[in-house]
């Protein structure tokens, strides 16, 4: 049975459905089912009551006023509906590989779809994917806004499995169409919720870590319109292709052919800023980096559609040490710099552990680290004693300090001198300093911490131990400076014995100078509580020794710490120098460098320099 109306014959019976054919291309008779029912209609009823099945072209409710033969004959609801001819038993589709590893691809429309009221989507899909590891999912963006999950949208064979999140995939946690469909099915999604608005659409097929599965193929996508777009989608590549590229895509919308460029958004268009902008690209799409379109004004230096040798999955150009990994271009690490001895070398490769021999030898630098800030702070303190006894002038306080009266510093880098002839068979690539070196910058950074506890000009401050009447503020003074220093070798011993832990590590070994450096948090941590007694002991001395003893603070000691308040307060003020103290030392020791100004503190201020 046919019926005729305009360009359109249609062809119903009640074992083929119906076949709608272009009246132009009559001659080859081709004619494609549409649609066919599941009750058949009474031709004596005006309303049919029966469904029909999963095609865009009708909807049920409308009876043509006519009966041929006995048929009813249903109306189409669309003005110009066509046949589809790259359907999903075509052989012809859009193909998504599921490789074994990450990956994430998608297929996106590039036209921008004007929504009508009640907007359904549709689309012949078949998939296999490794199940609730790999998937596909639906995703629209909504009047340029950002990509949107449609899961709640299904009103079809919707999302089959949830992603599994613990082999990072990027759809991980999310329901998405997973393990095999068996053949191809239809899914509908209803849009009606966005109305009038625009609309882009894409299928994305993701894959995590492990294992793989045939893919995704996808056909026959519409939004319920007379509009009809051609296209060819880029195919995953895979090791036997088995079905083209072809897809037709039937999207809703109508209106007058539009001017890219002309500042008025047309149909089919993403955006139209008459001309490139930083949300929009030059042939008005939506700018958006991996479209293959370099936006300058959108902040792109390059846009090859994902990362490549010479481009950054950020649309930045490749370049080492810009803190975006890029394993096409050659890095196998990026942390942003391009400084050595932190991981990641400067031509952006892996560095290499240290060798047993190697971390043995920076132990050995810890272990006689510990030993100079004791002999230091005694060379220090016996420089002070001797004043107060008036056995050297005030006028060479400075230079006694490091003038290692007693020869214990040289003896000290004797020692060390021999130890790393003997151990150090394997010179450390980061943190190593020969003994004279280590000494020096050591000792050096210990001897300015007499100036934090008498201020720059020790040698008028420090009193007579001599005289009666200054000697209560002598033994102050010398107290004082003892438990100080206290405070800055234990800073330096627990450094250490972090650093030696660290290189004691067989399971994971030192490969960067952060490891070193990284002792400080534990210093700050001060998890043994041998820090925060030290500085207790202090407080307890300035009582006892000072203000109890009638020698007061204030008048005693010099620099900020002398006014800084009670005697808790003092204390707290000198632990606050010796740790910069300490940390200073740490850095000349194993040649590094270190927020010592904030390890101080734990604020950035100067307060350590």
């Amino acid at each position: 049975n046919l019926y005729v109306e305009g360009d359109f014959a249609y062809q119903a019976n009640y074992t083929a459905g119906l076949r709608i054919l272009r009246l132009g291309d009559l001659a080859t008779m081709d004619l494609c089912e549409v649609a066919s029912f599941d009750v058949y209609p009474d031709s004596d009823s005006a309303i049919f009551s029966g469904a029909w099945s999963n095609y865009p072209y009708f909807k049920s409710g409308i009876v043509a006023v006519m009966a041929i033969e006995g048929l009813a004959l249903l109306r189409p609801d669309l003005a110009n509906p066509g046949c589809v001819g790259t359907g999903e038993g075509s052989g012809q589709s859009w193909f998504a590989t599921a490789p074994d590893g990450l990956s994430d691809q998608y297929l996106q429309i590039n036209s921008v779809l004007s929504l009508p009221v009640g907007a359904t989507l549709r689309f012949w899909h078949d998939y296999n994917f490794e199940q609730t590891y790999d998937g596909g999912v639906v995703e629209v963006s909504i009047d340029g806004g950002p990509w949107l999950d449609v899961a709640e949208k299904f009103t079809a064979s919707g999302y089959t499995h949830e992603i599994s999140g613990a082999y990072q995939s990027a759809i991980g946690g999310r329901r998405a169409f997973s393990g095999a469909s068996n053949g191809y099915v239809l899914s509908e999604l209803d849009l009606s919720d966005w109305n009038g608005q625009s609309a882009r659409i894409r299928f994305r097929a993701v894959t995590d870590t492990s294992m793989s599965g045939e893919g995704w193929y996808i056909d026959d996508v519409s939004v319920s319109s007379g509009v009809i777009l051609q296209t060819t989608a880029a195919v995953s590549a895979r090791d036997e292709a088995t079905r083209t590229a072809a897809l037709t895509l039937s999207i809703v919308g109508e209106g007058e052919e539009a001017v890219c460029g002309d500042g008025e958004l047309g149909f089919g268009e993403g955006c139209d800023d008459g001309g490139e902008s930083a949300t929009c690209d030059a042939d008005c799409t939506l700018a958006a980096c991996g479209d293959g379109l370099v936006n300058a004004t959108a902040g792109e230096a390059c846009d090859d559609v994902g990362p490549s040798a010479s481009c950054d999955v950020d649309c930045t150009l490749a370049v080492c040490g810009d803190g975006v990994l890029n394993t096409l271009s050659g890095e196998s690490c990026d942390d942003g710099n391009t400084a050595s001895f932190d991981g990641c070398s400067t031509n952006c490769t892996i560095e290499e552990p240290l060798t047993k021999a190697a971390r043995k030898c920076l132990s050995q630098s810890a272990i006689w680290a510990s030993k100079l800030a004791i002999a230091q702070s005694k060379e220090n303190q016996s420089c002070t004693k001797d004043l107060s006894r008036e056995k050297i002038d005030a006028g060479v306080i400075d230079t006694c300090l490091l003038q290692d009266r007693r020869l214990k510093i040289a003896k000290l880098q004797a020692g060390l001198d021999a130890v790393q002839a003997a151990k150090c068979t394997d010179i450390p690539t980061f943190g190593y300093r020969e003994a004279d070196e280590l000494v020096a910058a050591g000792a050096a950074e210990v001897a300015q911490a007499m100036a934090s506890v008498f201020g720059p000009d020790a040698g008028s401050l420090i009193a007579s131990a001599r005289d009666s009447a200054t000697k209560a503020r002598s033994v102050c003074q010398l107290t004082t400076q003892k438990f100080a220093d206290k405070i800055l070798q234990m800073n330096v011993k627990e450094f250490t014995s972090c650093v030696k832990k660290e290189t004691a590590d067989r399971e994971n070994p030192m490969a960067a100078q952060t490891r070193i450096s990284g002792c400080l948090g534990n210093v700050q941590e001060d998890a043994r509580g041998r820090v925060a007694a030290s500085v207790d002991k202090l407080e307890l001395q300035l009582i006892k020794k000072c203000n109890t003893a009638g020698a007061l603070v204030e008048d005693s000691l010099g620099g900020s710490c002398a006014t800084a308040g009670d005697e808790g307060a003092v204390a707290s003020c000198l632990a606050k120098k010796m740790a910069c103290h300490s940390c200073q030392m740490m850095e000349g020791v194993f040649d590094l460098e270190m927020v010592c100004d904030q390890f101080d503190d734990q604020q950035i201020n100067a307060s350590c320099s």
